[in-house]
């Protein structure tokens, strides 16, 4: 692990700009605050990091992994720094780099000479996106459309951490995970190079050969960094239901699960457990919130969405 020197950083600006590199410390005492939200965690822990780094594209990010490959400095992949368990930021030794996802919005348009935030392709059900494209602005640009991005989160990452993180969300049960749910990536490798494979086909089934894009779908950008995406896109449901249940036991809640799919079969959307804690809570935080159930033990919130103008009877 090699600490930056001043010729390295001055070596960063010159692939990304002024803009695309935040130093730990401008050389008067100033530049230190601007990096802790990079440098800490949304739940616990905080580390220190030495710059920040941010790619506006491909090209940008590849020349970045190789010279900080070719000199020996740690990057830490970064997205929207949203995840719960510390893994997008730095440790404390202040010698690590933060690569982020903040700027990588643009994908190539279709002449490869022209760049837009978010191409859709409706006969595809598909977008192309850049990696820091956030969920909700995704979901907002394709909502008037009539289509939504189906994965579903409390928080609000990038597409990028959502693709190294397999992210799944309260969906699951019907749009499966984001593996399930990628076309295609555009990836960069941390080698001599700076290597930049593309997997971006968007087709959804293709026999030419291995399905490569699945090496970076889940393993924390380990293998490579993900810089664009195709992602499919699903029907905006027209018409959507959800029930509090409270089983009378723990042993009922699988078999309340499987009731609740054969009733409502492909049009269970989620099927969520609380706590009798979680909710308590809940009431404490919000004392204007109404009680509708005096007994809490263990509890469900279920969701079920249709396409179709009428929902009938579930």
């Amino acid at each position: 692990m090699t600490s930056p020197t001043p010729q390295d950083l001055d070596a960063l600006i010159d692939i990304v700009g002024e803009k695309g590199l935040m130093q730990a410390d401008h050389g008067d005492g100033s530049g230190g605050d601007d990096l802790v939200p990079y440098e800490t965690c949304v739940r616990y822990g905080a580390g220190k990091a030495a710059f920040v780094v941010r790619p506006a594209n491909s090209q940008e990010t590849s020349r970045v992994l190789a010279y900080c490959y070719g000199r020996g400095i740690t990057l830490v992949p970064q997205s929207g720094n949203s995840g719960l368990v510390g893994a997008s930021t730095p440790d404390s030794s202040g010698t690590q780099g933060i690569l982020s996802f903040d700027r990588l919005l643009e994908t190539e348009g279709d002449d490869a000479s022209s760049h837009k935030q978010i191409l859709f392709d409706e006969e595809n059900r598909s977008v192309t996106v850049g990696a820091g494209v956030r969920l909700s602005d995704l979901n907002a640009f394709l909502e008037p459309k009539g289509y939504v991005f189906p994965i579903d989160l409390g928080a609000d990452p990038r597409i990028g951490g959502m693709i190294a993180t397999n992210t799944g969300g309260a969906r699951f049960l019907r749009y499966g995970d984001v593996r399930q749910n990628t076309l295609g990536v555009k990836v960069v490798l941390a080698d001599e190079a700076g290597t930049e494979l593309d997997f971006m086909s968007g087709l959804r089934k293709d026999n030419t050969g291995i399905d490569w894009k699945h090496l970076f779908i889940g393993t924390t950008g380990v293998l490579g960094v993900v810089t664009e995406a195709v992602l499919n896109v699903v029907r905006l449901p027209q018409q959507s239901t959800a029930a509090l249940l409270v089983p009378r036991d723990e042993a009922a809640v699988l078999k309340l699960l499987l009731e609740m799919e054969e009733r409502c079969d492909s049009n269970l959307t989620a099927f969520e457990g609380m706590s009798a804690e979680a909710i308590r809570a809940a009431f404490d935080h919000v004392p204007s919130l109404r009680n509708p159930i005096s007994r809490w033990g263990h509890s469900g919130l279920c969701s079920v969405g249709r396409t179709v103008p009428h929902l009938g009877q579930t």
